[in-house]
């Protein structure tokens, strides 16, 4: 069997698009809208490792213990 050559974007050999594997679809997601970059490779917001596992983000959430304390009225 010859190898086949895939046609990549040029945002995509920079390392700027997504590189999660889709497995359905057999190829990688491609998209190159909010990329940031992960241990496991640059991930689009919709795959990124909390997403994936359906949690928020780090760092995304004021926690009420994190807040300002509210002053005192007298």
């Amino acid at each position: 069997m010859p190898d086949r050559t895939i046609a990549s974007s040029p945002a995509a050999t920079r390392g700027r698009a997504c590189r999660y594997w889709i497995a359905r679809e057999a190829r990688r997601c491609g998209t190159t809208s909010g990329v940031r970059p992960y241990i496991a490779g640059p991930r689009c917001p919709r795959h990124t490792p909390a997403a994936l596992a359906g949690q928020p983000e780090p760092g995304n959430t004021l926690h009420e213990h994190n807040a300002f304390p509210k002053e005192a009225t007298a």
